[in-house]
């Protein structure tokens, strides 16, 4: 919606990836020129002061670069890539055998190790204020897209799948491959860069997405 209320899903398992391999994918664009505000893309946090908090987070950061953020405000992955206005980007977040990486149009810009359990702490918004009613995204989502137990992308060595250093990215709209939980903004895309924002309780989509907006 275009007042930063965004979109939401109820909490559910969904989105519950515990220690096990997870991806996370969608196109991104930035409607204005960048303030250092950051900006929330997909959040499951409920708290984000408190280090016990268990959700996740994707965001636009203050150097305008794409972030991912656990334990509350821990960023543990951004890209060395910065958005620029009017320029979209495909953003893919995944976990592997405890191998976690972000890349940005295809290309690996980070990676580490983390094994911590992950699972969302309050509903999941797109698109939408935060858990501080802050930081709206400005801009467009589109086709977001989460796999739960497997990654989208991938290569073996050895037999063992690992995350690729690169891989093409797409250019048709993106399809409930296996594993996926959550398929959005495939049709129409959530759009948000009312000045000046007000927040509000949003929309609910269902588990799956589907709200009138997969195609």
């Amino acid at each position: 919606g275009g007042d930063n209320s965004g979109f939401y899903v109820t909490n559910n398992s969904n989105f519950d990836f515990g220690t096990g391999n997870f991806s996370i994918e969608f196109f991104h664009l930035i409607k204005y020129s960048w303030d250092q505000t950051p900006r929330n893309l997909i959040d499951t946090r409920a708290n984000v002061n408190s280090s016990a908090d268990t959700g996740y987070a994707v965001r636009v950061g203050p150097n305008a670069t794409i972030e991912f953020m656990v334990k509350g405000a821990n960023t543990i992955l951004a890209s060395t890539t910065r958005l620029v206005q009017n320029v979209w980007v495909h953003v893919c977040i995944q976990r592997v055998n405890d191998a976690l990486a972000l890349f940005i149009n295809g290309v690996q810009e980070a990676s580490c190790i983390y094994n911590t359990a992950l699972t969302a702490a309050a509903d999941p918004k797109f698109a939408s204020y935060g858990p501080t009613n802050q930081y709206g995204m400005y801009g467009y989502l589109s086709n977001v897209r989460i796999l739960k137990g497997d990654i989208s992308y991938k290569k073996s060595i050895a037999g063992t799948v690992v995350n690729p250093t690169m891989f093409p990215v797409p250019t048709s709209t993106l399809t409930a491959i296996s594993s996926t939980v959550f398929l959005s903004f495939c049709g129409p895309m959530a759009k948000d860069y009312a000045t000046p924002a007000t927040a509000n309780t949003g929309t609910l989509l269902n588990a799956t997405g589907s709200a009138g907006l997969c195609t």
